[in-house]
């Protein structure tokens, strides 16, 4: 999953489980935390188990993301 940092750079925030087809993190959804930081939902995709897993982190500079929560498939 990559992130607009600052500007036109770019950052990967969540990379891939596993290189090759099937295997990506993305579809983010995210929302301001009180904070000032962001509160980011994404998926987890692997090319042998469709949906894997959604996970919950919190990015409070936009680009350093830590996950908080695992709900798998």
């Amino acid at each position: 999953m990559v992130a607009a940092a600052s500007g036109t750079a770019y950052a990967v925030v969540v990379p891939t489980t596993a290189p090759g087809p099937g295997s990506w993190a993305g579809a983010p959804s995210a929302a301001l935390d009180v904070d000032g930081g962001f509160v980011v939902a994404y998926r987890v995709r692997t090319s042998e188990q469709r949906g894997s897993a959604t996970f919950v982190g919190l990015a409070p500079d936009g680009e350093h993301l830590t996950p908080v929560a695992r709900l798998d498939k």
